[in-house]
């Protein structure tokens, strides 16, 4: 009877060290899948939002037709694949904020031997705008003269513009991701799109 008894309590001890064994490794392989399952899901994230990725490009146009006359344009490209949604559009000339509509005249006060002979299509670019892949947006075009009898430099004038007028522009993704960037090309990202709640 006690040796009985002994083989009855080594094989419930067996039993139970396999029960244990096996529900280790059931949990050891569940770990496994959903850390699979979580990589995946990461992975398909991203490749979604590479397919939607935007990029936006500032870019001045110039067209200098004769001595005394230049035309300048401005304009932003989305060079990417997904529409960018703008965030944050500031304008500033000569270090200072400006209205897009007052940049002809600001030319002016500054330099008195040119005159605006026109400034249009200068189209404002405002919070929840949208960008669409592909799309140029032409944020103003300016037609500057010189007055009659001056000697004003404009291909120095020219130079001087390049850092005078300057844009500076926030823009998310559909996936909430955000870019910020200048005239000069600078640029920074950031994880998330604090103006994105129109579109969650």
């Amino acid at each position: 009877m006690i040796v009985k008894t002994k083989n009855k309590n080594t094989s419930a001890t067996v039993i139970s060290l396999t029960a244990i064994l096996i529900s280790s490794a059931t949990a050891f392989i569940g770990l496994k899948e959903t850390q699979i399952m979580k990589e995946q899901q990461e992975l398909y994230k991203s490749q979604q939002e590479v397919s939607v990725w935007p990029y936006l490009e500032s870019s001045t146009f110039i067209n200098v037709s004769k001595k005394d006359s230049v035309t300048i344009k401005y304009l932003i490209e989305n060079k990417g694949i997904g529409p960018a949604i703008m965030s944050d559009v500031r304008y500033t000339f000569d270090g200072k904020p400006i209205e897009l509509q007052e940049v002809g005249e600001a030319i002016e006060n500054k330099y008195n031997e040119v005159l605006i002979a026109t400034q249009t299509e200068f189209t404002t670019l405002y919070d929840d705008d949208v960008i669409a892949a592909r799309e140029v947006h032409q944020v103003t075009s300016l037609s500057i003269k010189k007055k009659p009898n001056s000697n004003f430099d404009l291909i120095n004038f020219l130079e001087e513009m390049d850092g005078l007028f300057q844009i500076t522009y926030c823009y998310c993704s559909v996936y909430h991701k955000s870019w910020c960037k200048d005239s000069l090309g600078n640029i920074n990202q950031s994880e998330s799109c604090t103006l994105r709640k129109k579109i969650r």
